[in-house]
């Protein structure tokens, strides 16, 4: 008769421990995909009006031309209330790079840069301003994305704006 209590008590313990880990992995998820922002009313998160500038290093100066003022900020396939408000071409010395110089492996860099400036509201992560993945604050190196192009650049200011 002890030994079918025992064995009872051992299947309740069981059963108690994997309801415990299904819970513990269900909040887990959840808060992976509120990125932390779990409260009672749902995820909530301040945002931020920003204007930042980007110096973007293209492969080929033709690409700058892609980037145009109105343009919508996204990040794989995700849309943000961004949008280019200044496009400037800089030109400057074109020099080859070299990788691997043992085997003449390397590029040429573009003959000019691209100094896009960008407008809108942002989410507020703690005190860092972020667009999807990517922290927005001077000297990051961030992708300059939108549907037609997906350029490297690098943040040179980053300024709060008043609503």
């Amino acid at each position: 008769m002890s030994e079918k209590k025992s064995k009872k008590r051992a299947v309740k313990i069981i059963d108690w421990i994997v309801l415990i880990i299904a819970i513990l992995v269900v909040f887990g998820f959840i808060y992976k995909i509120t990125n932390g922002n779990i409260t009672i009313s749902g995820p909530q998160q301040k945002t931020v009006k920003i204007r930042y500038v980007l110096e973007v290093y293209p492969e080929d100066l033709a690409m700058l031309d892609h980037i145009k003022v109105g343009d919508q900020i996204t990040e794989a396939k995700k849309t943000f209330q961004l949008f280019v408000t200044d496009v400037k071409i800089v030109p400057y010395e074109s020099r080859r790079v070299t990788l691997y110089p043992e085997y003449g492996k390397g590029f040429k860099t573009s003959e000019g840069i691209g100094i896009v400036t960008i407008e809108g509201t942002v989410p507020l992560k703690g005190l860092a301003k972020s667009i999807g993945l990517q922290e927005v604050s001077p000297g990051n190196r961030i992708f300059l994305e939108s549907r037609l192009y997906k350029l490297s650049s690098r943040v040179m200011s980053v300024e709060e704006l008043d609503d």
